[in-house]
């Protein structure tokens, strides 16, 4: 005669391997199922319009030049100085970069920054909306004008 004990806990190890293939097969399913890129809690999903205005000007001796631009909505900005040549040369001179506001003939900003040219952004600052402009000014470190060039990334 064979022991009830010993038929129930056979049964029950059957059960568990089954519900254990179910569970793997399942879960290789959804695995499978999955696009190949995954998101990220940290990457913000944006739906605001973004304009980028390129300018191209020469930065005298000494001098500052700046630039004004409207933010319709609070958002970020990023500022890059893509060009900088003296007398046709490109040069890795520093010069300072600073967002403000426009006050009067001119740009009023903090502390301008030294920066040289770069393909990732020199300034990137979140602004809540209103008129702001970009200074570009020689710390003395040019030895002949500059002809530069600078992209503003902005909210439209």
């Amino acid at each position: 005669m064979l022991d009830p004990c010993l038929c129930v806990r056979r049964n029950r190890i059957v059960r568990m391997k089954a519900v254990w293939v179910a569970l793997l097969g399942a879960a290789l399913c959804s695995s499978a199922c999955r696009p190949n890129s995954t998101p990220t809690a940290t990457s913000p999903i944006s739906n605001i319009p973004v304009v980028v205005e390129t300018y191209t000007d020469v930065l005298p001796l000494g001098g500052a030049v700046f630039y004004s631009y409207t933010l319709p909505v609070d958002g970020e900005v990023l500022v890059t100085l893509l060009r900088l040549e003296e007398e046709g040369v490109p040069s890795s001179a520093l010069i300072g970069l600073a967002i403000g506001r426009p006050a009067g003939v001119g740009c009023s900003t903090g502390a301008p920054q030294g920066f040289s040219t770069s393909v990732k952004p020199n300034l990137q600052e979140n602004f809540k909306a209103g008129v702001y402009c970009v200074r570009i000014n020689d710390f003395g470190n040019l030895h002949a004008p500059g002809t530069f060039s600078i992209n503003i990334a902005r909210p439209r």
